[in-house]
């Protein structure tokens, strides 16, 4: 948790440029993978993003081990920002993580935000996971009792579509109110999502 806390305050304060710096934490990070916990983790592989740090896919496979060991413990925020975070990097998480998250993930799905909702099924259209029927059917409840922001709702329809995934009345009408309800506050990106995804 040091070692990602330092990491990140050094790219809030702009630090983040200097490749000696970043390739010292990217080897700590290494030899020292299995003493940490998914949170941290998950902020160590965004400083390397902002760093431009490359991670190996090896390392983004050791990664994913660790992630499974800490799943059942950690929420479903951390769960769904690993794996954004490493499709983010172009890693093609496993199809075994991919089922263990979806799973895990539905087993604690009334925890599940809006923001974590779409950045986890974002993620899945770019890896081609397509849930089960009974996980979409307790998304669906679970959307329905959110206030979900312009972005989140427009990268869950965008998932939607690109997945190919059947939309049943009473989510769709769901989502039709609450994009008619937010259309003055969405930018272009919002839009373009939303009209890919209804086209």
């Amino acid at each position: 948790r040091e070692q990602a806390t330092l990491a990140l305050a050094l790219t809030r304060l702009g630090l983040c440029s200097d490749r000696s710096l970043g390739l010292a934490l990217l080897s700590a990070f290494e030899h020292q993978l299995r003493t940490y916990d998914l949170v941290s983790m998950n902020t160590m592989l965004k400083c390397f993003h902002l760093m431009r740090v490359k991670v190996s896919g090896d390392l983004l496979q050791r990664c994913e081990v660790r992630c499974l060991q800490c799943m059942s413990k950690c929420t479903t925020s951390a769960i769904s920002d690993f794996v954004y975070r490493c499709v983010k990097m172009r890693h093609d998480v496993s199809v075994h993580t991919r089922v263990y998250v979806e799973n895990t993930v539905n087993s604690k799905i009334n925890e599940l935000g809006p923001k974590d909702m779409a950045l986890l099924m974002w993620s899945f259209a770019k890896l081609g996971h397509r849930p089960k029927k009974t996980f979409l059917k307790r998304l669906e409840q679970r959307f329905e009792v959110l206030e979900v922001k312009p972005q989140s709702l427009s990268l869950l329809i965008w998932a939607y579509a690109k997945l190919r995934l059947p939309v049943n009345r009473r989510f769709a009408e769901a989502h039709y109110y609450m994009v008619w309800r937010d259309l003055g506050a969405m930018n272009m990106q919002c839009l373009a999502n939303i009209l890919f995804a209804y086209g």
